[in-house]
Order: structure tokens, then C-alpha cells, then sequence
């Protein structure tokens, strides 16, 4: 896999205070929706978590290749952490109402 920009390179302070849609300049985030730049965050979480030599990717340069050695047990514990059932927040909205989408 290629990042456009390298997950060394991540500023924390765009996590804290997000500037990309929706959210406003300020880092004001419509309730319940997420930045569109939480999604790279996210990506060299899960990497970094799933593959033997994740912590490589914050090495990288822009472009650079990186190729996962996936470590089969971290997968399989993730894939139960996301299949378990949790209790859904009161406010939050309930997925099989698309009417918060």
C-alpha cells in the first residue's frame, strides 16, 4: 500500500481540532459525524495494529510502499471486537434509521 502522506508525518493537533468536511475551520464538528481526515488516523491505526511490521509505517516517506506481514491472531481479535454487540447511547442515532445519514 502507498499513503499520500506518510503516517509519520500525521499532526495530532488535525485529530484534536479537525479542519476537513464537515467540520469548520475552528475543528466544529457536526454532532455525530466525523472529519473526512479521520479516516487516515484511522488507517495507520488499524495498520499498525494488524500487520507484524506496522510500526514501519511511521517510516515511510510520501509514496513509499509498505507491505503488510499480517499477523492472522491480531486480525481475528479485531474481527471479535467488531462483531460484538454494544449498547447503543441514548442520543446516538439508531443505524437502521436512515434518517440521520
Amino acid at each position: 500500500m502507498h499513503f499520500a502522506t506518510p503516517p509519520g508525518d500525521l499532526d495530532m493537533r488535525v485529530w484534536l481540532r479537525p479542519d476537513s468536511w464537515p467540520c469548520d475551520k475552528s475543528g466544529t464538528c457536526p454532532k455525530g459525524k466525523f472529519a473526512t481526515g479521520d479516516v487516515l488516523f484511522a488507517e495507520a491505526c488499524i495498520v499498525n495494529r494488524l500487520c507484524r511490521n506496522g510500526e514501519g509505517i511511521f517510516d515511510l516517506k510520501a509514496g513509499e510502499m509498505f507491505e503488510c506481514d499480517l499477523d492472522p491472531d491480531a486480525y481475528h481479535q479485531m474481527a471479535d471486537l467488531f462483531q460484538k454487540r454494544v449498547p447503543i447511547k441514548e442520543g446516538c442515532p439508531n443505524w437502521h434509521d436512515s434518517s440521520w445519514a
